[in-house]
């Protein structure tokens, strides 16, 4: 920054990279979120719906390897029900039907 002021003298703000939500998911966890997003768009769902189901999606996705889930295929009963509980402190109560919506379609 200091170099382009002392060469133009003035900044041009800018992002100096370029970022897409799924960076955030891991190796493991990232082709099944693109996955998911993609077989979304094939439903013909409203965008704020596919917004939603995929920040939700995106949010457990990346939550799983705190709990110790390595692969999607090993995904329990317990594992979903745990998911669901993660949500329900992350959003407040009118938010968390929605998220259960999105919760019902990962499984």
């Amino acid at each position: 920054m200091l170099v382009e002021v002392a060469r133009t003298g003035s900044y041009r703000w800018a992002l100096s990279r370029q970022t897409h939500p799924n960076d955030a998911l891991d190796a493991v966890f990232r082709p099944v979120q693109e996955q998911f997003e993609t077989w979304l768009e094939s439903q013909r769902l409203a965008v704020a719906t596919r917004e939603l189901y995929a920040t939700v999606s995106r949010t457990i996705l990346a939550w799983l390897p705190e709990r110790g889930v390595t692969n999607a295929r090993a995904l329990s009963g317990a594992d979903v029900a745990a998911a669901v509980i993660f949500l329900g402190r992350r959003y407040q109560p009118g938010s968390s039907r929605h998220c259960g919506a999105g919760v019902v379609s990962l499984s």
